[in-house]
């Protein structure tokens, strides 16, 4: 099929890119909703569930960006995943090494992928970070990171605004948000938050940082969080949301 590659914007021929990658534990029977009109349409429980017998995969983008995308920064991405599976395990000292710009880039890769051509500004941030073209993205922008427990769930869900109804008290990211969750990460590209609820792993571009993975990160919070519809809160999702998944 030919369309406009959702990383570098190009009509091409369009190849399928796994979200997240084989090697971040997507691989093997998968199924799946489309979370925003199956779930938000409170259609879950009737809803069939897709099957896909290799992973999660988008018709998204073409073999030029798929295979830079595999090639440069997935195996950062996946020794990534390994290290700190193993450090939430109690290994002190993992046998993983990654470039954490590449692991970082691989996942922005990843999440420009999870939609068809996304023109939103926080996109454009991405792409422009991508290519190294400018730093908006680390300057307007972070990429929180998060322990995420549920060790047989994706979600993906980009540009939505999660808001409560009334005075809620609750700590959450704020702005557009986009989400791509698999064991044992939930990442949240948000606008630049003022008192992060987790790891900001853009800052590592300003100077060292630590990161900090806690086993009650997630305590409390769906497998979906913050994407909450109920009695107390709303969600506002743009088109991007029709190409959502959870696994």
């Amino acid at each position: 099929m030919v369309g406009k590659c959702a990383i570098c914007g190009k009509e091409k021929q369009l190849s399928y890119d796994h979200i997240p990658p084989k090697c971040c534990g997507n691989s093997g029977d998968s199924y799946y909703i489309s979370f925003t009109p199956e779930y938000l349409g409170g259609r879950t429980r009737m809803a069939k569930h897709k099957h896909s017998q290799n992973g999660i995969k988008f018709l998204t983008i073409c073999n030029d960006c798929n295979n830079n995308l595999g090639a440069k920064y997935d195996k950062d991405l996946g020794n990534f995943r390994q290290y700190v599976i193993e450090a939430i395990k109690g290994n002190d000292n993992p046998k993983y090494s990654f470039d954490i710009t590449k692991a970082i880039k691989g996942l922005i890769g990843h999440l420009l992928a999870a939609s068809k051509y996304d023109p939103s500004l926080p996109a454009k941030a991405m792409r422009d970070f991508y290519f190294d073209r400018n730093n908006d993205l680390v300057k307007k922008y972070s990429l929180m990171v998060c322990y995420y427990p549920y060790q047989n769930n994706i979600f993906i869900l980009k540009n939505y605004v999660s808001s409560a109804i009334g005075d809620i008290p609750e700590a959450k990211p704020y702005g557009l948000l986009s989400s791509l969750y698999f064991y044992p990460f939930a990442f949240i590209l948000c606008d630049k938050q003022q008192l992060p609820f987790g790891n900001d792993l853009l800052e590592v571009f300003n100077g060292p940082v630590h990161l900090y993975f806690k086993h009650n990160d997630w305590n409390g919070k769906l497998p979906f969080w913050p994407a909450i519809v109920d009695d107390n809160h709303y969600l506002v999702v743009s088109g991007a949301g029709m190409d959502s998944v959870f696994k």
